[in-house]
């Protein structure tokens, strides 16, 4: 099989030989299941284990919101035409939060081609990702747990991968010392089905973070620390929130990943690869979110997020 872009970009065609690669050397290619789908989860660079985010279902469903219905939408730019979006329901059944998930990440269209250079149609390269999540807390509400499932469907041309999804986390909450501790182990799966008879490894996560809240400024500063059993890889996220005023705070974050992204530091654009920053802006019933995501030196992700409390 040929592939050439249909609206001849290079940056698109370099995704799917990306993909394709990957397949070859039999590494993960589910870069859905790592993606960004809400601007201010994206934000917080990878992190998000012991900060709230719209994105806590699949950072550490132990963080999902106790208190309120909500129905969320959020849409993101990527370099070269590549878009992700997310949307969302959260209801409380038992005095449980429950949310629904249905993501979305789209690589672009394509025209195919055989051997012989005939054209085979266009077709879409996307990935879908449809999760439902609750929590729980104990009685003192110190500590929390939650889970997350999933079905992850991720489609190229004729070929199509199929998995199950689990994420679960706990956060424990000391209020005395404005102290947050939280564990997740994101991205366990089955595989039902795999792109080719290649194996590739899932991106699974276990992730620790520790929080606190600054007594004199308005400022929840956190570290994570998550490692990658597959690869055999570790990573390092610092991120918080900053309540600017009230109704309004900004979430950021930046990454180790910095390190294979823009390695050399060449200029100013470098120092900020795989770091974020989304504001927040809340006015009774409604949340909306915009920010940006530095991908390497100089790619950039833009994106806006609304919430509507019910």
């Amino acid at each position: 099989m040929k592939i050439n872009n249909k609206y001849n970009h290079p940056g698109r065609l370099i995704v799917i030989l990306t993909i394709i690669l990957s397949l070859a050397c039999a590494q993960t290619a589910y870069y859905g299941l790592e993606s960004g789908f809400h601007i201010s989860g994206l934000a917080l660079a990878g992190g998000g284990v012991v900060i709230t985010s719209p994105e806590n279902d699949r950072q550490n469903p132990a963080l999902l919101d106790h208190s309120k219905p909500a129905v969320g939408f959020s849409w993101l730019e990527y370099p070269a035409g590549i878009s992700a979006g997310i949307a969302s329901l959260q209801l409380s059944w038992k005095n449980h939060p429950v949310q629904i998930g249905l993501r979305q990440l789209n690589y672009g269209e394509f025209d195919g081609y055989d051997n012989e250079a005939q054209s085979t149609g266009s077709y879409s390269v996307d990935d879908t990702w449809l999760t439902l999540s609750t929590a729980g807390t104990t009685p003192r509400g110190i500590i929390k747990y939650g889970l997350t499932v999933g079905a992850f469907t991720s489609q190229i041309e004729d070929y199509k991968a199929q998995i199950f999804t689990f994420t679960s986390g706990v956060s424990i909450n000391s209020k005395k010392h404005r102290l947050k501790i939280g564990a997740a182990i994101r991205n366990l799966g089955i595989v039902r089905k795999n792109y080719t008879e290649i194996r590739e490894d899932l991106p699974t996560q276990v992730v620790i973070g520790i929080a606190r809240s600054l007594a004199h400024l308005p400022l929840e500063l956190a570290l994570d620390i998550g490692y990658y059993p597959a690869s055999k890889s570790s990573f390092a996220v610092v991120n918080g929130i900053i309540n600017l005023a009230p109704g309004f705070k900004l979430r950021w974050g930046t990454s180790t990943a910095k390190i294979d992204q823009a390695p050399g530091y060449q200029d100013f654009r470098d120092l900020l690869a795989a770091s974020g920053a989304a504001v927040s802006f809340t006015f009774r019933k409604i949340s909306i979110d915009a920010g940006g995501y530095f991908y390497g030196p100089g790619a950039y992700i833009s994106g806006m997020g609304l919430e509507i409390t019910l």
